[in-house]
């Protein structure tokens, strides 16, 4: 009993092990094919949408003097295939200055000093410094603290609580830290230098807070630009050193320099207005002077059902969000996004009072691609190559992850191609059965290895003497975890050597009571004294 308990152990931590590293090196291999595919065949080549005129200067746009009307340009950008790695994701967060854990605020270079807050877990309260250097080097001095109630000079209770801020919900903007508090459910203002303390009223769950230039959620997937109306460059226009935008070729093959005709300042940045991102995927915009909540900027334009109008935030991959201001007055929002398999975008156009004035997609298809069908069915054969349980668990979870987290499952993925077929054939049967049977059938690669490798394993269970349980439990084992169960029992095989059974002719275990082929005894042959014997006796002495 101590021995197969012992077994059991063994091979239940063998098998977790080769699945751990099975898994890690077909992820990786995911990831390769992934990126070779992104790199090579969608970048700059495919799912490009362009949107022209853009509907934010009509005026402008419809004037004879322009050349080139205005347009919003997107398509997917490189960072696809590493911006889910949570560790690659992480360290740009840091690199950009999106750490909840501190602000640095620049101060008197030649002073050589300089400001920091920090958020004291204990006390919940953010704490200003002044930092300074010595001659050891840098040290800091605290001097005030900053509560939902108010700032003081000492960490006192009566401040209140702030909860831990939370990456994409705070700003440093205009000398003041603004930043959404889930606890009191509303934004709050601190300005150290005045030592005042404002807040907003209530409001609805926010999952992002945008800057000066609006906000984006790997945005590095998505290159997302603007272009204002062009016109012929002038005389003036170059006295004046207005910046060239582009350049044509008129039908003489001569170059005509273009420059915006906008004489007004136009850009994608608002100093008073901040982007705000509701959990359901509705834009607002927030006063940075009142905290008060402007007005609807628009919303997240599906990528995800072509029949739903806007989706939510953890539906996506990617989003970029841009508010659009002339002479720094808001006038209108751009918002794009990627769905959770990055394979679709959407560009949608927002007037300033949020209402749309034009929405857009393209999708990648690989077939149509040279190259995207090796690259899709190799991805598909590495992806069967994963237990076949697994597959049917990443078929019933497929819409329960979050989209970037999706892409960086080891064990169950929720953005294979098995969960693609089982999102849309829901959406579109409206029932668990015939989704279930296409998950089925696009998983009968894995399922069929398990069966084949079963069997294999319970052929030589059976020359190696396992009991009909044992038997029964690889068989079932094997088919559901695949090749990972198969390395397993390989690993696991008790090492004996086999001797040929004298009533069946087939090879035995030498350490079982009977033959486990056909069940007999060991025959061991009758040790009969015989009839005579040899007697000695002692040597007489011999006389001296």
């Amino acid at each position: 009993m101590k021995f197969a308990n012992k077994y059991i152990v063994k091979v239940l931590a063998t098998g977790f092990v080769v699945l751990i590293i099975l898994s890690i090196l077909l992820f990786w291999a995911r990831k390769m094919c992934q990126s070779i595919f992104y790199e090579d065949l969608v970048v700059g080549h495919t799912a490009q949408v362009k949107i022209q005129p853009s509907g934010l200067l009509p005026e402008l746009d419809n004037s004879p003097d322009v050349v080139t009307k205005s347009s919003i340009d997107a398509s997917i950008g490189h960072g696809v295939a590493y911006d889910s790695l949570g560790i690659v994701r992480d360290v740009w967060e840091l690199e950009s200055g999106k750490s909840t854990e501190f602000f640095v605020i620049s101060g008197d270079r030649k002073k050589e000093n300089h400001n920091l807050i920090l958020f004291d877990k204990n006390s919940g309260l953010f704490v200003f410094y002044d930092v300074f250097k010595t001659k050891r080097g840098w040290d800091k001095k605290a001097t005030l603290y900053a509560g939902p109630k108010g700032i003081s000079e000492t960490a006192d209770k009566n401040l209140g609580r702030f909860s831990k801020p939370q990456n994409n919900l705070w700003r440093f903007y205009a000398n003041s830290l603004i930043f959404f508090d889930k606890l009191h459910s509303c934004f709050f203002k601190v300005r150290f230098a005045e030592k005042t303390v404002a807040r907003s009223q209530q409001l609805s769950e926010v999952v992002h807070l945008g800057r000066i230039i609006g906000f984006d959620k790997n945005g590095s997937s998505f290159a997302l630009t603007w272009s204002p109306p062009l016109r012929k460059q002038t005389e003036l226009d170059k006295e004046n050193k207005k910046e060239r935008w582009a350049s044509i070729q008129d039908k003489d093959g001569k170059t005509i320099k273009l420059v915006s005709a906008a004489e007004k300042h136009t850009g994608t940045y608002s100093k008073e207005e901040i982007l705000v991102l509701r959990s359901d995927g509705m834009i607002q915009r927030l006063n940075s002077k009142t905290l008060q909540i402007s007005g609807l900027a628009g919303f997240l334009p599906s990528a995800v059902d072509p029949e739903e109008l806007f989706a939510y935030p953890e539906e996506l991959f990617a989003y970029s969000v841009y508010p659009f201001v002339v002479n720094d007055e808001y006038s209108g929002t751009i918002a794009a996004s990627m769905s959770r398999e990055a394979m679709e975008i959407k560009v949608a156009v927002f007037d300033k009072d949020g209402k749309l004035i034009e929405r857009k997609g393209a999708q990648i298809e690989p077939f149509s691609m040279a190259g995207g069908p090796a690259l899709t069915i190799t991805n598909y054969l590495l992806e069967n190559l994963q237990p076949a349980f697994l597959g049917l668990v990443s078929h019933f979870t497929a819409s329960t992850f979050e989209a970037v987290d999706g892409h960086t499952g080891l064990f169950i993925l929720p953005n294979s191609i098995v969960a693609i077929f089982s999102r849309e054939g829901r959406r579109e049967a409206k029932d668990i059965v015939v989704p279930l049977f296409l998950a089925m059938l696009i998983i009968s690669p894995s399922i069929l290895l398990g069966v084949l490798l079963g069997f294999v394993v319970y052929k030589d269970a059976a020359v190696t003497g396992f009991s009909k349980r044992a038997k029964r439990c690889w068989l079932f084992g094997t088919i559901l975890f695949g090749l990972s169960a198969y390395i397993a029992y390989r690993l696991t095989k008790p090492e004996e050597t086999l001797i040929t059974c004298q009533n069946c002719g087939k090879t035995r275990r030498p350490d079982m009571v009977r033959c486990h082929r056909c069940g007999s005894k060991w025959q061991i042959p009758e040790l009969t004294p015989p009839t005579w014997r040899v007697i000695t006796e002692p040597n007489e002495k011999v006389a001296s």
